[in-house]
């Protein structure tokens, strides 16, 4: 199915936006309060706080960090993980078999009290939701709201 530049989108009550502009077409440039467009545009968006866990840093600050001095965070698995981590000799020995993978630090540290959730509630929470609470945690404190 072909998607014209023209269709727009609106998702639960945000105002309709072309899809030209979602990709960054044609839209003004704002540097330092000032903007490219002389257009009144109602529907300008600010990142005012944000958050992120990347492999090798638990930052934003620090993968920004990571990125501008060409550092690489991705794990290469030696032999003896392979054989604790139970990967078929077969799968190893294969030449198309990359052991590296991106791994995130402190994923099993959560602050149970903090959010009010049991010790077995949080055993039973899918790691993906207790690191999304702490992001948005991080995020509201990186605007300045008190969480």
């Amino acid at each position: 199915m072909k998607v014209s530049n023209e269709s727009k989108i609106n998702i639960n009550g945000i105002t309709p936006v072309h899809n030209s502009q979602l990709n960054g077409n044609d839209m003004p440039i704002h540097v330092n309060g000032t903007s490219s467009d002389n257009k009144d545009n109602k529907d300008i968006i600010a990142i005012v706080g944000m958050a992120g866990c990347f492999p090798g840093t638990k930052s934003v600050d620090e993968l920004w960090e990571m990125v501008t001095t060409s550092k690489n965070a991705l794990h290469r698995f030696t032999d003896k993980e392979l054989e604790q981590l139970d990967i078929p000799i077969s799968l190893c020995s294969n030449s198309n078999y990359v052991p590296t993978c991106g791994l995130l630090a402190d994923i099993d540290k959560f602050d149970a009290n903090f959010f009010n959730i049991s010790a077995q509630n949080v055993v039973n929470m899918d790691p993906q939701q207790r690191l999304l609470l702490e992001k948005s945690v991080q995020a509201l404190d990186d605007t300045g709201i008190d969480p």
